[in-house]
């Protein structure tokens, strides 16, 4: 298993009447009219959602290397795959629940389609990457990424809600799914064979799963505005540390025994 934290900020964000699902107290304000319902039970009286949809663009990265044997040694590091660069066109849907002002709840699915990117894999005999003997810059096209994330926690809010926070337990998925082609043979010693130039018929893929629990944490700082179009502005925090769960199935397509590898 393994770890890593993850944190974002977000920068002065102008808190729309949407917003108060995070910073807001439930209750309408006494000037302004409601309508009730008849059921007082209903999901509307004691839950408040909003949703974002968005669609951008973002880039990613994977490292991935074998060792010798099963021990990490003869050498430490034998094959090693990057993918840098790559270029992704995202869609995100988003979500953030407070449950009867005290319980609150984070969650995001983003599927994402890969454009372009860059490969090198490369084999070495000696330890800590030398005595490099075979080396491949190669390309990426196509395949995807996806993520999901699901957090709960209770809700705090201090001085009329102008700072909130948020300790979160959650859940996190991720996925990337990606390709190797066009490729380049650039570098080659004994005892590797393959020839400088190009690699014909090259369409390698490789498919990661990331998967485990979270602790995080959700900080809000906000000043009411008082004149202008916009009910508050504010600082938002989120910071996150994983616990991870990492296996990936290899398939390359140009080895002699045709078929699918699998490591975790």
């Amino acid at each position: 298993m393994r770890h890593f934290v993850t944190a974002l900020v977000l920068c002065l964000f102008v808190a729309l009447p949407v917003s108060q699902v995070f910073s807001q107290p439930l209750e309408p304000e006494d000037h302004a009219p409601v309508e009730k319902a008849n059921n007082d039970d209903s999901y509307f009286s004691w839950a408040a959602a909003s949703f974002d949809l968005s669609a951008g663009y973002r880039t990613d990265k994977l490292n991935w290397h074998i060792a010798g044997n099963l021990q990490g040694s003869d050498p430490n590091v034998l094959s090693e795959l990057t993918w840098s660069d790559l270029k992704i066109y995202q869609l995100k849907l988003a979500n953030r629940t407070v449950i009867k002002n005290r319980i609150y709840v984070r969650g995001h699915l983003d599927y994402g389609t890969v454009v372009s990117g860059n490969n090198q894999d490369s084999d070495y005999n000696g330890d800590s990457r030398t005595q490099e003997f075979s080396r491949s810059l190669n390309g990426v096209d196509g395949n995807n990424v996806w993520d999901g994330s699901i957090g709960i926690g209770p809700r705090f809010s201090f001085f009329e809600s102008t700072i909130v926070v948020c300790p979160m337990l959650g859940y996190a998925v991720s996925e990337q799914d990606l390709n190797i082609v066009d490729g380049y043979q650039d570098f080659t010693a004994p005892p590797a064979t393959t020839p400088i130039g190009p690699i014909t018929g090259l369409d390698s893929r490789y498919q990661t799963r990331w998967k485990g629990p979270w602790l995080g944490v959700d900080l809000l700082f906000s000043i009411p505005c008082t004149d202008g179009p916009f009910t508050k502005i504010g600082v938002m925090f989120t910071g996150e540390y994983h616990w991870v769960d990492y296996d990936a199935e290899a398939n390359w397509n140009l080895r002699a025994t045709a078929g699918e590898s699998m490591w975790e």
